[in-house]
């Protein structure tokens, strides 16, 4: 654990922002791994029946990060207020919460299951793949459900080494049990799913030892006493983050509709591009990580200087570590396109990849600090600005853009509407920053 309301800033931020870093690349690679095993051992539709269930699946994750954001807000609060007490109630209030909705969400699998694939329009051979993937994870849900909360709880407090250790045992794992399971076991699928969920269990048998080894914390459960007050804190916190998932995931989708209309080189290229997006995308979550930690922790012992002197470090961190990855992006396009696919099959994905690369160079830096100014926000417990905010870029800026912008300059009009929607919502959010609505927010 780390007071995060005094010591060096700089170094509190560097020693966050890595962990982060890395446990979100593990926890990438940890579906990367999923895939590979599945294509090699089992076959194209083992890993089309995956990428299926990814669709569903990170749809329940938006609601567990919403609950977990709840939760990880107002632990940082109440850290930083030194209201230890309120820590062990939040944390059992919010399993609580987030047990009752993994159980009705197993609850609409089980009901909904094949409405929702011909709503996402499946092809019928993957239906049995998919279902059986989908059953066991969903019943498993609650595990995961358990491993990112564990997860937000440390971070709240300050300690990134733990989460980076559970993500660490998963993938370690992973790696080894997913292809005993998949093809030795004989399982198939189902056994990629039991790997997910073993893997998963072990990780947060070792998070709850450390959480109950931490007499500071004082987590326990027992007398659980159901708090409909803390319960009512999570979800007012929480709901806006899932709704701003929601928002984000639609307009990725709708983004999608339009590539698609330019063909497979198109549909290919935009795959490329977003692994790289993706890396991006996990830094800036990580800064944006660290600053909502350390946020939430000053916020609640009403330090706001040192908020505001968290987030320029964070600014500042983001901004020149994103300029220097612009510089390389743009100036090696092409070869980073080529990694993933051979300019001599595909001269085409690597043009139009090349491209998109090139146009979001320009764009990532507006992309990151965005993320980490919302991050602040969430960190002193706006989240329904974050919410707000999503909305006006998804559907004021990124979908209008790219369907205006497509018409005179083709799938590069598509680029552009995505970068310009990035540039002009960090202008939305630094706007609302300068308005000061988020000091009178009030959490603890």
């Amino acid at each position: 654990m780390k007071d995060l309301t005094i010591g060096n800033m700089k170094k509190h931020l560097w020693n966050l922002t890595l962990p982060f870093f890395a446990s979100s690349v593990l926890m990438m690679l940890n579906y990367v791994v999923d895939s590979i095993w599945l294509g090699r051992l089992i076959g194209k539709d083992a890993l089309a029946a995956s990428s299926v269930c990814g669709v569903i699946i990170y749809v329940m994750v938006a609601v567990i990060i919403g609950v977990t954001t709840g939760c990880s807000i107002l632990i940082s609060q109440y850290f930083g207020a030194k209201k230890y007490d309120e820590i062990s109630e939040v944390f059992e209030n919010s399993v609580i919460v987030g047990i009752i909705i993994c159980v009705l969400a197993l609850i609409i699998e089980m009901v909904f299951v094949t409405p929702i694939l011909k709503v996402l329009n499946v092809p019928l051979e993957l239906y049995p793949l998919v279902k059986i993937y989908l059953k066991a994870i969903f019943f498993g849900l609650p595990i995961l459900f358990l491993f990112y909360i564990i997860t937000s709880v440390f971070r709240s407090v300050g300690d990134s080494k733990t989460p980076l250790y559970m993500a660490a045992i998963t993938v370690s794992i992973n790696f080894f049990l997913d292809p005993i399971l998949i093809k030795y076991v004989g399982w198939g699928i189902l056994g990629a799913a039991i790997c997910t969920i073993t893997t998963n269990t072990i990780a947060v048998i070792y998070g709850y030892i450390r959480l109950k080894k931490n007499k500071t914390l004082n987590i326990h459960f027992k007398g659980v006493k159901i708090n409909p007050v803390i319960m009512g804190k999570v979800l007012k916190i929480g709901v806006p983050t899932m709704l701003e998932n929601g928002v984000i995931s639609l307009g990725i989708a709708l983004t999608q509709f339009v590539i698609n209309r330019y063909g497979v080189s198109a549909v290919a290229a935009y795959g490329v591009g977003g692994n790289v997006d993706n890396l991006v995308l996990n830094f800036s979550f990580s800064v944006g990580g660290a600053v909502a930690v350390i946020t939430g922790q000053n916020k609640g012992k009403g330090n706001k200087i040192r908020m505001q002197a968290g987030l320029l470090y964070g600014i500042r961190l983001a901004f020149w570590i994103t300029l220097i990855f612009s510089f390389i992006c743009f100036l090696f396009a092409r070869p980073l396109c080529e990694i993933f696919i051979s300019s001599n099959s595909a001269p085409e994905v690597i043009k139009i990849g090349t491209h998109y690369l090139q146009v979001m160079s320009f764009a990532y830096i507006a992309l990151v600090l965005n993320i980490v100014v919302i991050s602040f926000f969430n960190g002193v417990g706006d989240t329904k600005a974050a919410m707000v905010i999503a909305f006006i870029s998804i559907w004021c800026f990124r979908i209008p853009f790219a369907f205006i912008a497509a018409k005179y300059f083709g799938i590069n009009g598509v680029w552009y509407g995505i970068a310009g929607s990035y540039v002009l919502s960090l202008g939305v959010a630094i706007l609302y920053y300068y308005t000061g609505r988020w000091k009178k927010v009030k959490v603890i």
